[in-house]
């Protein structure tokens, strides 16, 4: 099914942004808040997705989705704010 495929690839994506800001903010873990929520809550999402699905499960599992998109944007644009306030380095 495309739809569990590509809910595999995005909780990946999910898992991938959280170790990537332990790396990144090592070791202010502080500064790791946004991304472990994001990870934390596509994980419960993936877990309400498998299985057959009751219609008050399928309800908050779609609930989710859009939680898990405003993170995923704060997430991009601190990131995206932090890269633009960091000098040029002349190479």
């Amino acid at each position: 099914d495309l739809h569990t495929d590509i809910g595999k690839i995005v909780h990946a994506g999910y898992i991938l942004t959280f170790l990537a800001a332990l790396v990144a903010m090592w070791p202010n873990w502080r500064a790791t808040g946004w991304a472990f929520t994001l990870a934390v809550l596509g994980t419960i999402q993936a877990f309400l997705a498998g299985g057959d699905m009751s219609p008050g499960v399928h309800a908050f599992h779609a609930m989710l989705a859009p939680v898990v998109f405003v993170i995923a944007v704060v997430i991009a644009f601190r990131a995206w704010t932090a890269i633009r306030a960091t000098p040029a380095v002349a190479v």
